[in-house]
């Protein structure tokens, strides 16, 4: 079985004898440490030191280790930000643990200097930087005096590391895999697994946001008119105006069936976790009605009518595209607005249906309806006029 990879991260210059310490006491564990200036680094001859060492972390880090002490390090001009610097953001994208450690002396100085330092200097940089790795929520740093505190931090956190993944065993071992596996993705799973704050909430939008996504073929289709069926077209003003009016009930059908179980489903909707699979259940059939719309919209635009009718069916299809694009917002909105609470910490259980917003084509008003069928009939008067000349 491979052995977890360690990446440990910093300046060379100031720190590599404790980098060679740290990388030989660490594989006495069993662990497998990855250092840019070992000839075990696995390098691609055909890419620059920079990319390497990214694409290192990208590809082969699990674990990274970050030291700070009173270089920041050589700027990359592409970034803006130094190689180490660049190296910790990638950890970040990649969502792997990731621990931070500043020198005490590191620490004492910046203190002491703190408005004293010129722009552009090395330590201001060094400075800054522990300023935003401090800052950082998902973050922690450790202030340490030599490599012994940061072996035995590092120890620990392994221990409450392996702690923490025997615990997510254990609950992935108790999620009903035989339905869940073949249909959710993996953020979706993530969710059921870690039960983050309001995790119920953002599994349902996640869900919804996948399912709709599934669509993406439809979707293309209707974006650039791709017809799979010729239309025809309309021969007479009755016939436009049914057809128009059959237009109308077929909007209204899908958003007041929408609208229907979102009210049944949320006053009966019990939090707990033996509701995931009817959360899916109604996750996936709002994204089918997604995909009805788009059939709608793909039908609406390979009918082909007199020139004369094309504004109408142009302001119909202006209405379609409005209820496509909110229904594909909305997943996504609903995420960010549950983020954002949490982040406020106002979050609560109740806002699935409140995050709920619904496009207002269903609010077509008999009003509007009598002006475009008022419209309808004045094209037709011209026509027989220019008819009769």
């Amino acid at each position: 079985m491979s052995k977890i990879n360690i990446f440990i991260s910093s300046t060379c210059k100031d720190l590599h004898q404790d980098r060679l310490v740290l990388k030989s006491k660490i594989e006495n564990l069993g662990h497998n440490v990855i250092l840019s200036e070992s000839f075990t680094f696995p390098i691609d001859p055909s890419k620059n030191t920079i990319d390497n060492c990214i694409d290192i972390v990208r590809n082969e880090a699990d674990i990274f280790i970050l030291i700070i002490k009173d270089n920041y390090g050589n700027i990359v001009p592409r970034t803006g930000r130094s190689v180490t610097h660049m190296e910790l953001q990638t950890a970040q994208d990649k969502g792997i643990p990731i621990y931070t450690f500043t020198h005490s002396e590191t620490l004492r100085q910046k203190v002491l200097l703190e408005g004293q330092l010129n722009e552009g200097s090395e330590f201001l940089k060094v400075c800054k930087f522990i300023d935003e790795v401090r800052q950082e929520r998902s973050l922690w740093n450790f202030e340490y005096n030599g490599v012994e505190d940061i072996l035995n931090t590092i120890k620990t956190q392994l221990s409450i590391l392996m702690k923490h993944s025997l615990s997510v065993r254990n609950k992935v071992d108790a999620i009903d895999k035989k339905w869940i596996f073949p249909h959710i993705s993996p953020e979706a799973y993530r969710l059921l697994v870690y039960k983050e704050k309001n995790y119920v909430e953002r599994f349902f939008f996640q869900v919804m946001k996948d399912e709709m996504e599934r669509h993406v073929d439809l979707k293309l289709d209707y974006k650039y008119s791709h017809l799979l069926n010729a239309g025809y077209t309309q021969k007479s003003l009755r016939e436009f105006a049914r057809w128009i009016k059959d237009i109308f009930d077929e909007i209204a059908f899908f958003f007041r069936s929408e609208i229907k179980l979102e009210e049944e489903f949320f006053d009966s909707y019990k939090k707990d976790d033996s509701d995931f699979r009817q959360l899916y259940h109604v996750a996936k059939r709002f994204a089918n009605r997604y995909a009805d719309i788009l059939e709608l919209g793909i039908h609406l635009k390979s009918e082909y009518v007199y020139p004369e009718y094309a504004s109408i069916q142009g302001r119909i299809t202006g209405m379609v595209d409005n209820a496509i694009s909110q229904l594909e917002n909305m997943p996504q909105s609903a995420l960010d607005a549950i983020d954002k609470n949490v982040k406020d910490e106002i979050a609560s259980k109740s806002e699935i249906s409140a995050s709920m917003d619904f496009p207002s084509i269903i609010d077509v008003s008999d009003e509007e309806m009598e002006e475009i069928f008022r419209e309808i009939k004045q094209i037709a008067e011209q026509i027989k006029a220019r008819a009769k000349e």
